[in-house]
């Protein structure tokens, strides 16, 4: 069972929100094999208005791209969570 304390956003800001207490440790979860044209983009937390929960991990079918995954950084006086991104490959 996954749990955390209760946090509180500090503020928000257009699409991102700025929370005070960094999220948990991440989950372990053995990371899965894709079929070809398939990218794995890893499993994160996610805040949802009240507390963190886990996103599991997951295959994406995105032919010629490759998932750079997306990271928490400190901002303000709390938390914000930075979108992962897709790159094409080769470039």
């Amino acid at each position: 069972m996954l749990a955390s304390s209760a946090c509180v956003v500090v503020a928000s800001r257009g699409p991102r929100a700025e929370i005070s207490a960094p999220p948990p440790a991440p989950a372990y979860e053995s990371p899965v094999a894709c079929d070809p044209g398939y990218a794995r983009v890893p499993g994160h937390w996610q805040w949802n208005g009240y507390q963190y929960v886990w996103i599991s991990q997951r295959c994406v079918y995105r032919p010629g791209y490759r998932y750079v995954e997306g990271s928490y950084t400190t901002c303000g006086d709390g938390y914000c969570y930075r979108e992962g991104t897709w790159i094409v490959i080769g470039n």
